[in-house]
């Protein structure tokens, strides 16, 4: 080794015994190093007591370069074949940090860590990206530096909504420049930058057609919105980052025009024999979700699931991974590659993709919750002749927001039936409820009245509504429907002299209180009353979803989260009871996938449960389907029967804040939720509560006759099975797609 002939010290090397004395470690840890064994090296590291700089720098370069060779190959050749040239040497910087210094010919020494204090400099920039930090959105380093940034980028990821994960993309075409920081920092592990999936490394010569290559095989890859300079190349790789965005975006212009060109000579006749029941071919659907979602996503695959089923090719098109995105890329290749007969998507319209998808693609929305980008009459209008809406609620979509009726079709909330065993015991807990709902409503009252905090007016009367919200629960009493909320605010706008206007300010603020704050005081006051009975009568009452432990009330009654699938239909089906409390109609999603699963429930009773029943069996009996709304229903009858609806309407008039009560119960008739006026569920008498006591009398008594329970479940499971599958619905959508094309008037 004094002789610098490595050949032979390595021929020594392989003759010297196991294990090696002390003094020959440091000269077989340079052989080692020379040849590229950074295994072998890095375990006669780890055997020197007495470690000095040197041997610690060569540690950490030898633990990074065995984790490079496992988890990136391609990083790791081009740090290995890169001539060194000594450019970059190894300083202390302040507070005996380390820094990196380019050493060039003909020039002073550069330090990488601007004032040579490496954690002030990373302190500065965090603080600049802290906007695309906390949102998860994209980094791009032009440059490694001194490598402590896409470290600290890497070990602390962002605490983001749903899970979402944060890519960083490193671009660095000096591997001399790799090789020097891999000996500052220890990059290994599962929470350092190397073995991170969610860390995209693009290093050498060649790092720009690495990074196109990226790009174009995954088009779930945003492209960065944060770039940050690190090196003095930092100006020329951002310009030729920009001109690889721009190749990018010209290839999907090219296939947005090829799947226009496809679209604009697809035949009606051809969309109506391949929607028909004879196909000349497999129809195709594209079934649009997002993994950053707790509910929908699930839905969307039962649905794609259910098309197979009926005979169609179907796509789902979601992220996979949580670093992944939902791209426009990713959207164009698969309309002009895949070529699909229907697009598919869940609560959102396709106005809200702009032009991704050609005016004679059948493009269909499910509306399963209402929400701010649905509910407004600029939606409404932007629907298209091949736009299709499935919804539960016609009524109020047509006449509160003008969504056109013929683009209407009738779907009731589905269910998939998941795989079941023969036999299952009840053996869980006596009642058991899930939800997200655990917020502390005094919490939620304040961030409602966060939101109006620029308008003092404003933030006094959602105070006041508030207080008098959560007062009116105090007293034992409740507000259950959108009328009685709308009452609420009429008093409250008496008592504060404060009138909001214009409409859709109040609708909107009607919205917020009702689905964050009113919901939540709904469900725990049932709640309550359960965990009153549990404590009382020695039973065990279990919550099941996020923040429940935080709950001051709820806590003792936390059991974690139970994952969507088997986990949480094993749960539903041990459990002696569940529990269905909804401040609407009980015909909840989980409802109906905790009835399939096999499960047992006591629902709380809602009045518009009464009322749709009562209004649904006078039209089964009274009205026919050419009758869809109220006033073509009072001219149509006379005499008694024209007094009885009138009383009916009276009696349940908060049913109008929904919309048109005929129109409502016919839509309902047609989706298959009503049939023939009987009950939504058979036997739903006997499960139904109203009050304390009246669950108490109901958990008593299932508790005690567990035939009874089996005997409810079965018959309910049954019904739900017949009606409302995935598969039934989806068979429901195709066909009156179909009829809705035949009706379309001549191009």
């Amino acid at each position: 080794m004094k002789a610098g002939d490595f050949s032979r010290a390595d021929e020594f090397l392989v003759a010297c015994p196991d294990p090696l004395p002390v003094e020959a470690i440091r000269p077989a840890v340079a052989v080692h190093l020379d040849r590229n064994r950074w295994a072998e090296a890095l375990k006669l590291l780890n055997r020197i007591a007495d470690r000095q700089v040197t041997d610690e720098l060569h540690r950490t370069l030898a633990r990074n370069m065995v984790c490079l060779q496992a988890h990136r190959p391609q990083v790791y050749r081009a740090v290995v074949e890169a001539h060194c040239v000594g450019e970059y040497r190894i300083a202390v910087g302040k507070n005996n940090r380390p820094i990196l210094v380019q050493c060039r010919p003909n020039e002073p020494p550069l330090s990488l860590s601007a004032d040579r204090d490496p954690i002030a400099a990373l302190r500065k920039i965090l603080t600049q990206l802290h906007t695309y930090w906390e949102k998860a959105q994209p980094i791009i380093l032009h440059g490694l530096g001194d490598g402590y940034l896409v470290d600290a980028l890497a070990r602390h990821p962002v605490e983001a909504l749903l899970n979402q994960q944060q890519a960083i993309y490193l671009v660095e075409p000096d591997p001399q420049l790799v090789r020097a920081v891999l000996m500052m920092h220890d990059y290994t592990g599962p929470d350092g930058p190397i073995e991170q999936e969610r860390c995209f490394w693009f290093v050498g010569p060649d790092w720009e057609e690495q990074f196109a290559k990226t790009f174009f095989d995954d088009l779930y890859l945003s492209w960065p919105g944060a770039k940050v300079s690190l090196s003095v190349q930092a100006a020329a790789i951002a310009g030729r980052v920009a001109a690889r965005s721009e190749k990018f975006a010209e290839v999907c212009r090219q296939w947005r025009q090829t799947a226009r060109d496809y679209y604009a000579q697809l035949s009606r006749e051809e969309l109506m024999a391949v929607m028909g029941d004879n196909p000349p071919r497999p129809p195709r659907v594209l079934v649009l979700t997002t993994r950053f979602s707790t509910v929908l996503q699930h839905s969307c695959r039962d649905v794609a699931r259910a098309f197979d089923q009926i005979g169609w090719e179907a796509r789902l098109l979601i992220e996979p991974t949580d670093y992944h995105r939902q791209s426009p890329a990713a959207l164009q290749y698969q309309v002009t590659h895949f070529r699909p007969d229907l697009v598919f998507q869940i609560d959102h319209l396709r106005p809200e993709h702009k032009d991704m998808f050609p005016e004679n693609l059948p493009f269909a929305c499910w509306i399963q919750d209402h929400l701010p980008n649905l509910m407004s009459e600029q939606a409404g209008a932007s629907i298209g002749l091949r736009d299709f809406v499935l919804l539960a609620a016609r009524p109020m979509y047509t006449r509160r927001y003008g969504y056109p009726q013929r683009q209407c079709i009738d779907l009731p909330k589905l269910t998939r039936v998941p795989s079941r065993p023969a036999q299952w015991a009840n053996d869980g807990d006596d009642l058991v409820y899930v939800s997200n709902a655990s917020g502390e409503p005094q919490a939620l009252a304040d961030g409602l009245i966060d939101q109006s905090r620029h308008a003092a007016e404003a933030a006094r009367f959602v105070r006041a509504v508030c207080e008098e919200l959560i007062a009116t629960y105090k007293r034992g009493e409740c507000v259950s429907t959108r009328f009685a909320l709308e009452q609420l605010l009429t008093s409250v706008e008496k008592q504060t002299s404060v009138c909001v206007r214009p409409d859709e300010i109040r609708e909107q603020l009607l919205r917020s209180i009702f689905n964050d704050l009113n919901n939540t005081l709904y469900r725990q006051q049932a709640l309550r009353w359960a965990g009153q009975i549990a404590e009382r009568r020695g039973l065990r009452l279990s919550l099941y979803g996020n923040g429940w432990a935080d709950h001051p009330e709820f806590a003792e009654h936390a059991r974690g989260v139970a994952a969507y699938g088997s986990e949480l239909e094993e749960l539903t089906r041990r459990a002696k009871i569940n529990l269905q409390i909804v401040p609407y109609h009980f015909m909840h999603q989980r409802l109906l996938d905790g009835l399939v699963a096999g499960g047992f429930y006591l629902i709380r009773r809602h009045p518009l449960d009464q009322a749709t029943q009562a209004l649904g069996q006078f039209a089964t009996e009274h009205l026919d389907d050419s009758i869809q709304s109220t006033d073509e229903a009072l001219e149509h009858l006379a005499g008694d029967r024209r007094e009885e609806l009138v009383q009916l309407l009276e009696r349940y008039a908060f049913m109008r804040s929904y919309g048109d009560p005929v129109a409502t119960v016919q839509s309902w008739s047609r989706a298959g939720t009503l049939v023939d006026g009987r009950p939504f569920l058979p036997m739903y008498e006997q499960v139904a509560f109203d009050d304390a006591a009246s669950l108490e009398q109901r958990i008593l008594h299932y508790l005690e006759h567990p035939q009874d329970r089996r005997h409810v479940a079965e018959a309910q499971r049954q019904c739900v099975e017949r009606r409302l599958t995935y598969e039934t619905g989806m068979r429901r959508v195709v066909s009156g797609i179909a009829e809705r094309l035949a009706e379309e008037p001549a191009a």
